[in-house]
């Protein structure tokens, strides 16, 4: 029982009887790093767990791309019982797997996971890294096992307790003797014995779930660290059930026998500690904080127990004094209640603070889902005390109180079963924290775990979270021969940022466990270089340098959109920016191209000759190139000069056969300008034959006086036939080191040689679905748009020349268009609906974002200087941007460890508004209780 006003008190004990923790060993950091790139000839990976883990019952196996098992099979320990390592041979270039399978030695729980890990420059599929991420566990079969036991000792411990409460106050109940006195004496015991039974069974139950999870003996499973717990458990049953005999052989009770079975029940309490949340910290004062928690439970919902079966039924039986009884009870428990109640108030807090502060973890996860429902269960308990408290005030009339308040007891004890079974349940799924890395998508807030070589020193590099704002760095040094270097002195780590101009910034790092670590504070998202220096005596110093990139999820990031109206009649197909203040669109309808000058906000018209321009292409000197379909032609649009030229395609490269369609062109850094030609299967090479000079001049590339203009006659136009009949060619682009690459709307991908002349074909399986256009992303890496129902975006490593493949995200959408933002994100439009589709490369999400106007019709896009994404809305004629605004630098803590401003920190006034209303309500009924016990004298 409980009153109304300790309500909120006990809101705070609800969520404090259920400790956070990791409850499960889950993966706390890996060697290879998950979803990194390791180098060739690794021999070993190693993984931290959260917890101590069972070695006879743990491995890890390292599978390559074919699910071939490549370890040696020797897992051992490798720092304490929390980590793990195996040994393989020399691994080649690929994709692997770590499958780890562990046994918790706290909870007994055995967690199975895995993480992926390239060699050398293979690349890791988005997909198959989140096929392996491992999902929140809610161990059901250990749940139901473990509640018959929490059960039957809080109903030793809450009836002992109970009885020793009352045990002064027994002739003024008259349950002292005489019949009253034999029935209370006989419910005792039926409780107590009841109680051991449970507990036995629940033993049993456990060692059983436990060995059926091994798949091994009941004598195994009790060899294990948590099946040693669960045997001392068992001595202790075996302990309280030949006490409960004694006792019961005697006839009789004593405050000695109740302080002996309370001191079974506080010791069974101590073993469910020891297989709890808090043990699993291996912090002295969590699992002390812990076993505080179930004394309360068992004070609380044993004592309501007591008082339903064994003291209500005797006071009942005493006499027509019966309601003068229960209003003494009332305020006596109460006040015990109320007790528990508030130190559960002091000790929850302290405990979510020790173990798990981030009460946003909690939104969401299985675990969150449990504690909702526990809380809705306290909810109703309280209600119920309110209840009781309540009708203990009336007076005298009615319905005999004794009898009311029973009936109060029985749902307020269903309740209080409802109420440990969500517990038992708790303490078997996965808490926040853990569920949180789970769930994580893969390369989310990776960090950085690296292990760099300098001529004469390993260099192991940790740093979390690699985020913009405060970082933990760790580092440890080793020398060839893998032991600690004997002369180092101190280890330093800078970081810089060439790109921006930033010097190299110190971290404070120190000694600490045989490394040294500290807090790195990097001042915005982007490139970085981190050297690490080892400072040695007696040898030149050992220094390495990391290049990372700080990079925000894709949530953290908020995009807004900006669009512009072109004049009326435009028709913006492609669209090209000069990376500073103006961005060039086409126009297929009118023979013209349209400027945007982004600092001013205005178009500008510029005519052309022929009938339209359809595709763009800046070169080196700022002009504009372009395709014209209709007149067979390409040609340039000087923006300095002010004049365009235009040269048609000679049909006599083909013979007869029909004009040829340009389509794509793409101005090479060599000068010369590369056109694909779909209808006569070709990529065409126009070398202009001149050069731009200073002042608006030109000149012959081979020699010559200058020129006011080009001549086209001495242009030069050169046929590339594609590989087959067929292909289509349709986007060309030019790679940092000079080579063609051209797509084919057949579903082909080839690379062109301007110096031979030579084509080879990539091939793709899955062929691709209507390649259209070709884009290099900022580290490496060819990527293509798929223009088909059902495609996307497929990225191909020109190394390895394996293909990845990003789905859109949209049904009916038909990609095209990549372009890169300053976080490296790829943006690709969505043709036939209304959005722009963002992909982040690291974490393998992609992410829509709606273009306000309806009926755009997006095909192209491009990227500016600052990483905004600007695309040309064909159908209403108007031009957009998205502006993208980066998250702002705060510091973000690994899950577990808690912000400094947490649950800790909002709980602290209300621990002490609880003491005082504690205070007040214990006085109160103590009052009242001795008002009663006077009365009951009189």
């Amino acid at each position: 029982m409980a009153t109304a006003p300790v309500l909120a008190i006990v809101l705070l004990a609800s969520l404090a009887l259920a400790p956070a923790a990791w409850a499960h060993p889950f993966i706390d950091a890996t060697d290879p790093a998950s979803l990194s790139s390791a180098p060739v000839g690794t021999e070993s990976v190693t993984v931290w767990y959260s917890e101590g883990v069972e070695l006879d019952f743990s491995s890890l196996e390292v599978l390559d791309s074919a699910g071939e098992r490549v370890d040696n099979g020797d897992t051992a320990y490798h720092e304490g019982d929390s980590s793990l390592r195996v040994t393989t041979p020399p691994l080649e270039e690929g994709v692997y797997t770590v499958s780890s399978k562990v046994l918790s030695r706290v909870d007994g729980h055995l967690v199975g996971s895995a993480f992926i890990f390239a060699v050398g420059d293979a690349t890791i599929d988005a997909a198959a890294a989140e096929s392996v991420a491992p999902a929140a566990q809610v161990f059901l079969a250990e749940a139901i096992a473990r509640l018959p036991g929490m059960a039957g000792q809080v109903v030793v411990l809450g009836a002992a307790a109970g009885l020793l409460l009352v045990w002064g106050t027994r002739r003024e109940m008259g349950i002292a003797e005489g019949a009253a006195g034999i029935l209370h004496r006989s419910r005792f015991m039926v409780l107590v014995g009841a109680g051991s039974i449970a507990v036995l069974a629940s033993n049993i139950f456990i060692l059983a779930a436990h060995a059926s999870s091994l798949n091994a003996s009941i004598l195994d499973a009790a060899g294990t660290a948590f099946g040693g717990t669960i045997m001392i458990r068992m001595a202790i049953t075996a302990a309280l059930i030949v006490a409960w005999f004694a006792a019961e052989r005697r006839r009789a009770l004593s405050p000695g026998w109740a302080a002996a079975f309370a001191a079974f029940g506080l010791g069974l309490a101590a073993t469910t500690t020891m297989i709890g949340h808090g043990a699993a910290t291996e912090l002295p004062a969590a699992a002390a904080l812990d076993y505080a928690h179930n004394i309360v439970a068992g004070v609380w919902i044993g004592g309501v127990a007591y008082l339903l079966v064994a003291l209500l039924p005797a006071v009942q039986l005493a006499g027509k004094k019966a309601d003068d009884i229960v209003r003494a009870l009332v305020p006596t428990f109460s006040a015990v209640f109320v007790a528990c109640v508030a130190l559960a108030a002091i000790t929850g807090p302290l405990l979510l603070w020790l173990l798990e502060d981030e009460l946003a973890l909690i939104a969401g996860s299985t675990y969150g889902a449990v504690l909702a429902a526990k809380i809705g269960i306290a909810i109703s308990m309280v209600l119920l005390g309110a209840y009781n408290w309540r009708s203990a005030s009336r007076a005298p009339g009615g319905r005999p109180l004794a009898s009311r308040l029973r009936a109060s007891l029985r749902i307020e004890a269903c309740l209080g079963l409802a109420l440990l079974a969500a517990v038992a349940l708790l303490t078997n799924t996965t808490l926040p924290g853990g569920e949180a890395l789970a769930e994580a998508p893969p390369g989310a807030r990776a960090g950085l775990d690296a292990k760099l070589f300098s001529s004469g020193a390993a260099f192991e590099v940790s740093v979390w979270p690699l985020a913009a704002g405060p970082n933990d760095v760790r580092v440890s040094v080793s020398g060839p021969d893998g032991e600690p270097l004997a002369d180092l002195e101190e280890v330093r780590v800078k970081a810089a940022s060439p790109q921006r101009g930033i010097p190299p910034i110190g971290a404070a790092i120190g000694p600490e466990g045989g490394a040294y670590s500290g807090e790195l504070t990097l001042g915005f998202w982007g490139p970085w270089e981190i050297e690490v220096e080892a400072v040695r005596s007696e040898s030149a110093n050992e220094s390495v340098t990391a290049g990372v990139l700080l990079k925000p999820d894709l949530s953290d990031l908020e995009f807004e959109i900006t669009e512009y109206d072109l004049p009326e009649g435009a028709s913006p197909l492609h669209i090209v920016h000069d990376g500073d203040s103006t961005v060039w669109l086409s126009d297929p309808a009118s023979p013209r191209v349209w400027s945007f000058d982004v600092r001013a906000g205005e178009f500008a018209e510029h005519a052309l000759g022929g009938s339209g321009s359809v595709v763009l292409s800046l070169d080196q000197e700022g002009r504009v190139w372009f395709t014209d379909i209709g007149s067979s032609s390409i040609g340039f649009l000087d923006p300095a000069a002010g004049t365009s030229e235009s040269y048609r395609l000679p049909p006599s490269l083909w013979g007869t056969g029909g004009d040829p369609i340009p389509v794509w062109i793409e101005a090479a850094r060599s000068g010369d300008v590369w056109v694909s030609v779909p209808n006569k299967d070709s990529v065409v090479r126009y070398d202009p034959g001149v050069v731009i000079l200073e002042g608006g001049a030109y000149v012959y590339a081979d020699g010559g006086d200058p020129v006011r203009g080009y001549d086209p006659g001495r242009g030069r136009f050169e046929a590339h036939a594609a590989p087959a009949p067929g292909t289509a060619p349709f986007a060309v682009a030019e790679d940092a080191y000079g080579t063609i690459w051209f797509t084919g709307q057949a579903g082909s991908l080839a690379r062109l040689d301007p110096a031979t002349g030579d084509i080879s074909e990539i091939p793709a399986d899955p062929p691709l679905d209507i390649p259209e256009t070709i884009t290099f992303g900022p580290e490496g890496g060819l990527w293509i748009s798929e223009h088909a129902e059902g495609g996307g975006i497929a990225r191909l490593d020109p190394a390895s020349g394996e293909f990845e493949r990003i789905a859109s995200p949209l049904a009916g959408a038909l990609a095209n268009s990549v372009s890169f933002d300053a976080h490296q994100n790829a943006w690709f439009a969505l043709h036939t609906v209304d959005a722009l589709a963002v992909y982040n490369p690291a974490s393998g999400r992609t992410q829509t974002v709606g273009i306000p106007t309806e009926g755009s019709w997006v095909q192209f896009t491009a990227a500016d200087d600052n990483g905004d994404i600007w695309f040309a809305e064909q159908r209403p004629a108007k031009l957009g941007v998205v502006r993208i605004s980066e998250p702002a630098l705060v510091p973000y803590e690994r899950p577990g460890g808690g912000p400094e401003a947490g649950y800790g920190a909002i709980a602290a006034p209300l621990m002490a508004g609880v003491l005082v209303g504690a205070g007040l309500l214990f006085a109160g009924a103590m009052g009242r209780r001795r008002e009663a016990l006077a009365g009951l004298a009189r």
